[in-house]
């Protein structure tokens, strides 16, 4: 119908002039409608956007966890967190899970408890230091099911040295892996 319609346009008796700024027109809408489309396909937003809907995702600043077994977010990562609760408390409507992700190295039921650990940790510095309220954070340990790179394509990973088939080498997939996310999950 929009293919109709365009050409109809395009060939009718209008000057070439006015065809040619409609056919302009015609390409940056669609180009528009193109961006909004990848934007509900799991894009990043960033924390300067102002406009979302629900499921935008947002990576957040590097967190960094304590590696003692407790898993709690260091104090140095603490203005990584305020970036979060900055965001907030600009945006007071807003309702968000912190969604923890982990390398593929270890089992899945391992890294599914620590990044589920690591994300209520998390949310509690956002809630005891930062006074955001608990009622708008949601959080999940999504351990290794969401990598955003297969560690397959990487030379220094297919070729590292492992133990019990667990890589040793931290490459750059299991650092791109490891990650901390927002999402969207209530305006």
């Amino acid at each position: 119908m929009l293919q109709w319609w365009v050409k109809s346009k395009v060939y009718s008796s209008r000057s070439k002039t006015m065809n040619h700024i409609f056919s302009i027109l015609i390409i940056l809408v669609l180009s528009v409608l193109s961006v909004s489309a990848q934007t509900e396909n799991n894009s990043y937003k960033n924390f300067t956007d102002t406009a979302f809907i629900i499921g935008d995702k947002i990576p957040a600043p590097s967190i960094y966890f304590e590696f003692d077994g407790s898993s709690l977010v260091r104090k140095e990562s603490y203005n990584a967190v305020k970036v979060i609760a900055n965001f907030l408390i600009k945006h007071p409507n807003l309702m968000i899970e912190i969604g923890v992700h982990s390398d593929s190295r270890g089992s899945d039921d391992y890294n599914r408890r620590i990044s589920q650990i690591k994300s209520e940790n998390v949310k509690n510095v956002l809630v005891l230091e930062f006074g955001i309220s608990k009622d708008r954070i949601a959080n999940r340990g999504y351990g290794e099911s969401q990598p955003l790179e297969d560690c397959s394509l990487y030379i220094e990973c297919a070729h590292d040295e492992s133990v019990e088939g667990i890589c040793i080498i931290d490459c750059p997939c299991h650092q791109r892996n490891r990650r901390v996310e927002l999402k969207i999950i209530e305006l």
